[in-house]
């Protein structure tokens, strides 16, 4: 159910303007700040129209990847909204759901969609994609930046879910969990800063 004017392509740019404006306002608080940002991109049909204008041909890589490269922009936007605010002292997460698709699916004379990968390998070297059982179905990157409390250009192994957040957010701010609560959640904060990398399991 949507209004006859929604145009679903210009609803990220909308998104990640509303983001900006609401970093604005928060730079002469004193208080902490909370922001979810969940962009729709690349959930879309992967044709070409779909992609905003300034955004087709980013990637070299289809309309999916130019969706994808959307995503990037976004957090951009976010990013140098906290550095020109001077909010920069801010932990941001960067991660997805579900692993990658191939590429665009586009269909042939024979009515077949082949995927057409566009000589990009979209989930790197491992095997599987969205909705495979391997590895690469379920295998996310996880990006955590926080000046001054994370160390730029470091890289853990260890494994870790999006449970795992709540957790970690209720270690930073100091608020003990009640003992039945998120009960597969682990705190992953030793981790992002280095503190203890080789101490924390999963299960």
């Amino acid at each position: 159910m949507m209004a006859p004017s929604w145009k679903h392509k210009d609803a990220d740019p909308i998104i990640a303007q509303k983001a900006v404006e609401y970093i604005e306002k928060q730079k002469n608080s004193d208080q902490p700040f909370f922001l979810c940002l969940s962009p729709s991109v690349p959930h879309e049909p992967r044709v070409e129209s779909v992609a905003l204008e300034f955004a087709r041909g980013q990637s070299e890589a289809g309309p999916r990847g130019d969706q994808v490269w959307l995503a990037d922009w976004i957090v951009e936007q976010v990013t140098d909204a906290l550095e020109r605010t001077g909010t920069e002292n801010t932990l941001i997460f960067v991660t997805s759901d579900n692993g990658a698709l191939p590429g665009d699916r586009i269909q042939d004379q024979s009515g077949q969609m082949p995927y057409h990968p566009y000589d990009h390998k979209s989930c790197g070297h491992l095997r599987g994609y969205k909705a495979h059982s391997w590895e690469n179905g379920h295998r996310e990157p996880f990006i955590a930046r926080w000046p001054s409390v994370i160390k730029p250009e470091t890289s853990s192994d260890q494994l870790m879910c999006s449970t795992d957040l709540m957790a970690t957010c209720a270690a930073i701010v100091g608020t003990d969990l009640p003992e039945n609560t998120a009960e597969d959640s682990h705190n992953i904060l030793p981790v992002l800063t280095g503190s203890d990398n080789n101490k924390y399991v999963s299960q």
